[in-house]
Formats: structure tokens, C-alpha cells, sequence
């Protein structure tokens, strides 16, 4: 079937469109150099950390880093030339990704056997998830954010998951916690459902990463720039707002009114747990479907709840919602087609800012994008695919 895919002439516009997006952003970084990337960042912060100056602190010009010590490091050597390092950085994400989507399709799109089949498929499914990929990542790869490097750790690490390869999946999910924190929660709830198998991994893992930054520098640098971390970390998510988030507080500050922090911090632990125990209902459904079902709802948790989400954020949604909307042709389709429209829109700034001059309350849009995705997860969960008992062949799977 994976040949004749490829032989689908809207799979080949797919590719064609990857194609276009690489040769676009390097023109782009040919012609204006580090303009509107966040390449500089990363860059500024691998210099501070072999000067042993501060990574966390306010440099002019440039935006606070608010990653790790050893992701500065890992960096270090896309430092040496700026064209050449800002080049390898985005091409080598986009790479990344492109490799991790491939994987990620052929590996879950047949969770719903309803809506896969070989001739559909033939025709150009796999053509149309490239495609919806392409269009949801481009803003990230244009500004060379680290989201779209962080999504395709996730997906690789779900595709080990899958094959059962424990290492390999806790080395990729525990290394995108290392580029942004919020792979955690991924982490937690996958723990729940494989705690044998995920937790003692993770633990291991997390002990190397975090002690990496101790062979390249004294104990005592070290320690303060995780100090200064989690500092950054508590400040900015406690008692900052950027004008580019868009999660729940913007649907609430923009429909309801003001926010009191302590009831939306409460808020945000209260539906933390119910996706706890939304994913722990799933228990009966098959390995690739679970993993796929708790993947969306971390997701929609993260990016309504979870903290720091701006619209260029959005783009960790690509593929999974790309994959839920070339898998399942049922009765919910029409909610992940106005979940998919939403998001291709108004991810987009242009487009919110054109919007808000007939409807100014159009930052909720992206958000609501989100909001339907988790009410067609829901539904799906519930109505579509009741779980059956969890047989011996499901074990099997797990073991």
C-alpha cells in the first residue's frame, strides 16, 4: 500500500508543498538573515552559558530564553556561523519533523478501520495529511521556533511507544521535556497506563539530561542557572501575559471579563484532572488508539491550560489533527473540519487581525479550534467507540 501512495497525485502535491516551504524559508534566511527568528535567542543563550553569565537574563534586542541549561548547550555547536547555524537549526527541524510525520501516519492511520482503507488511501489520504501538516507547521518553521522539533520528538517517541521499544520512547519524549517543560504531563499520564514499562525509564533518563550540564561546567554555575530556570519559569507563567497567548484565559477575558488568577489557576487544575481520568477510561481500546486518544487530549489540555501558549504554539497540532481528519470520514467529522478550519486560519496573525475588524473578539478563534477538537474527542470516546474488555491480544500489545 505505502508505494501506491506515493503514486497519488495529490500525495506528490504534498510533497511538493514540503518542498516549496523548505526553499521558501531558505530564501527567507538567505535574504534577511535572523530577521523575525528566534534563532538569536538560542544562539545569545549558548554564548552566555560557556561565559558563565546569566542565560535568564533581559538582553536587549532579544526575547528571554526560557529553555533549559542543556538545550543552550546542545546548541552550541549551530553558534560557530550564523547563516550556516540558522539554516541548519530550521532546515534541520523541518527535517525532523517531515521524518517523524511520515512515521507517525503509517504507524496510527489505521486506528479507526471505519474510516482506512487501502483504495481511499490510494486516492490520497496520506497526500492530504502532508498537506494539512504543512499548512498548520509553516509559522513555526518560518520564525524557527522550537515547537516544531519538539512535536516530532513527541511523535517519534509514541511511534517507539508503540513498537514497544521503551528506551528509545522515554530518550525522545524525556528530551522534548528538555526543550520545553511541558511534555511532563505527557510523560505523567503515559506512566499511569505503562507505569512498568515508562516510569524507571523516564526517572533514569531525566537524572542524565539533567545532570548533563554538570560535566561542561562548574557545580556551582550549574546550580544557579537552574535557580535562574526555574525563576524565569514561576515569573513569567505566574504574573506575566504576552498580547500574542491564546488559550482559555483569552476566551475568558474576551467573553466573560476580567480573570481572577486563583479561580483560573483552580480551573486549570481542575481540568488537568479530568483529562486524568478521561484517559484512564480508555483502558479497553487497543494500544495505537489509546496512545492516540491521550496524545489529543494532552494536547487540547496543554494548549487551552497549559502554560505560555501563543499562536505560534499552535503548531504542535499539525499532525495529530491532520491525522484525525484524513482518519475518521464519520457522523463527527464536521466537528474536526471546523476544528481544522479554525486553526489553519487563525494561527495565522494576519488573518485574526483582519478578522478583528468586524469581530474584535476574534483571538478566541484559535482557541475555540481547540475547544471543538476536545468535544469531538469526547464524543468519540464516548459515543463512537465504546472501549470492549481488555482481552489477552490487548496485553499482549502492552507486554
Amino acid at each position: 500500500m505505502e508505494a501506491r501512495l506515493h503514486r497519488s497525485a495529490i500525495t506528490k502535491f504534498g510533497y511538493g508543498l514540503w518542498l516549496f516551504v523548505a526553499i521558501a524559508v531558505t530564501a527567507k534566511i538567505t535574504l534577511k538573515g535572523v530577521e523575525k527568528s528566534v534563532y538569536p535567542i538560542f544562539a545569545n543563550a549558548s554564548e552566555n552559558w560557556w561565559s558563565d553569565l546569566s542565560l535568564y537574563a533581559y538582553y536587549p534586542n532579544l526575547d528571554i530564553y526560557r529553555y533549559p541549561p542543556i538545550f543552550a548547550i546542545i546548541f552550541t555547536p549551530l553558534t560557530f556561523d550564523v547563516f550556516w547555524g540558522h539554516l541548519i537549526w530550521v532546515l534541520g527541524s523541518y527535517a525532523v519533523l517531515f521524518f517523524a510525520a511520515y512515521k507517525f501516519y503509517f504507524e496510527f492511520s489505521d486506528i479507526n478501520p471505519k474510516g482506512h482503507d487501502e483504495q481511499t488511501d490510494a486516492s490520497g489520504l496520506f497526500g492530504w495529511f502532508l498537506i494539512l501538516t504543512a499548512l498548520g507547521s509553516v509559522r513555526s518553521v518560518w520564525n524557527g521556533q522550537s515547537n516544531i522539533l519538539l512535536i516530532a520528538l513527541i511523535l517519534l517517541g509514541l511511534v517507539a511507544l508503540c513498537q514497544r521499544r521503551w528506551w528509545l520512547c522515554a530518550l525522545l519524549l524525556m528530551s522534548a521535556a528538555f526543550i520545553k517543560v511541558w511534555p511532563v504531563i505527557l510523560c505523567g499520564i503515559l506512566v499511569t497506563h505503562f507505569p512498568r514499562q515508562l516510569f524507571s525509564r523516564f526517572v533514569v533518563i531525566g537524572i542524565v539530561l539533567l545532570g548533563f550540564p554538570f560535566v561542561t561546567n562548574s557545580p556551582e554555575v550549574v546550580l544557579s542557572q537552574y535557580t535562574y530556570w526555574i525563576d524565569s519559569l514561576l515569573n513569567n507563567q505566574l504574573a506575566r501575559r504576552w498580547p500574542g497567548f491564546r488559550d482559555a484565559w483569552t476566551i475568558w477575558e474576551e467573553l466573560i471579563g476580567p480573570i481572577n488568577v486563583n479561580i483560573y489557576f483552580a480551573t486549570q487544575a481542575i481540568t488537568g484532572l479530568i483529562i486524568l481520568i478521561l484517559t484512564a477510561s480508555l483502558g479497553g481500546h487497543t494500544l495505537k488508539k489509546r496512545i492516540f486518544y491521550i496524545l489529543c487530549a494532552w494536547l487540547c489540555w496543554q494548549l487551552l491550560f497549559g502554560p505560555g501558549t501563543e499562536r505560534a504554539t499552535y503548531s504542535i497540532l499539525a499532525p495529530v489533527l491532520a491525522l484525525a481528519v484524513v482518519t475518521h470520514k464519520d457522523r463527527l467529522l464536521p466537528l474536526l473540519a471546523m476544528s481544522g478550519v479554525l486553526y489553519l486560519v487563525f494561527s495565522h496573525g494576519s488573518f485574526e487581525r483582519l478578522t478583528m475588524q468586524v469581530f474584535p473578539a476574534a483571538k478566541i478563534l484559535i482557541p475555540t479550534a481547540v475547544v471543538v477538537l476536545f468535544a469531538w474527542l469526547l464524543l468519540q470516546i464516548i459515543f463512537t467507540n465504546p472501549p470492549e474488555p481488555l482481552t489477552r491480544h490487548h496485553r499482549s500489545e502492552i507486554d
